[in-house]
């Protein structure tokens, strides 16, 4: 049997669990998100936390999340304009 897939937004294999902390923190403060932000949030050095965000990925992993949040956006909406058209129908 296989391992399952790690998403990029999860913890990764081997990620320490304060380390996938800081990046769940950094990746749900959105598009506007800096590892600064987060630094300021957690009391710890930017440099500290760059250095996470290097090694753990940070920027590419949040930006899989912000393009998977865009397609259940869409998704959703898609969903939403079908039951419209349903009830106009109607």
């Amino acid at each position: 049997m296989s391992e399952p897939e790690v998403l990029p937004w999860d913890r990764q294999r081997s990620e320490p669990e304060r380390a996938y902390g800081y990046f769940a923190l950094y990746r749900d403060l959105g598009r506007t998100r800096t590892v600064a932000k987060v630094a300021e949030q957690v009391y710890k050095s930017r440099d500290y936390l760059h250095k996470l965000a290097t090694k753990w990925r940070w920027v590419q992993r949040a930006q899989a999340w912000d393009r998977e949040e865009d397609r259940l956006y869409a998704e959703s909406l898609a969903e939403q304009r079908r039951d419209m058209a349903r009830r106009h129908a109607r």
